[in-house]
């Protein structure tokens, strides 16, 4: 994974900061042919035209680029959910005696118990899901390596492998580990 994401994020952030640049240099080259284009004696007509045209395109840039951002910024965030959730799940499941004291810690006594069952049920459902997420993933693994090995494809155990291993990310890793 750090082969993949540590070159994306470096590329990514040398774009990003390359942006203003390459705006001010697309801007440039739009000022330089809207004064060669003066010095043409063009007909009215063409002339609107044109300055409708030069200012739809600088329009289009400018919103071009502020999706851009955006995306970026909303990828960055999927990015980290898809990381951070399944490491705090995985430890709030390893350590969940202790942590589960120390956040009832953090409430008064009254509602101790209360808090004390949501989070016990909170590691249940957790656990639950946690098991059926693996459950389903030897089970893709287990159909991808017969299915391969069946119909004599290359390297059955590396794509049963992937398979199973994509189906642990929830929604978009089963229609990827189908593929």
């Amino acid at each position: 994974i750090s082969y993949i994401v540590i070159p994306f994020v470096a590329q990514f952030l040398g774009f990003m900061n390359n942006v203003p640049t390459m705006l001010g240099q697309f801007m440039i080259v739009v000022t330089t042919l809207q004064e060669e284009y003066l010095y043409l004696n063009l007909p009215a007509q063409i002339t609107h035209i044109i300055n409708e045209t030069v200012t739809r395109v600088g329009n289009y840039s400018v919103d071009l680029a502020q999706k851009l951002i955006s995306f970026a910024f909303s990828l960055a965030g999927f990015l980290i959910e898809l990381l951070l959730v399944p490491i705090l799940t995985f430890y709030m499941l390893k350590d969940g005696r202790p942590l589960m004291y120390k956040m009832l810690s953090l409430f008064a006594v009254k509602e101790g118990e209360s808090i004390h069952r949501l989070l016990k049920q909170t590691f249940y459902m957790l656990s639950g899901y946690v098991q059926g997420q693996l459950f389903l993933a030897i089970n893709m693994f287990v159909i991808v390596l017969c299915g391969m090995y069946a119909f004599d494809l290359p390297y059955p155990l590396v794509l049963a492998t992937i398979a199973g291993l994509a189906e642990w990310i929830p929604i978009v890793a089963p229609i990827m580990g189908a593929v």
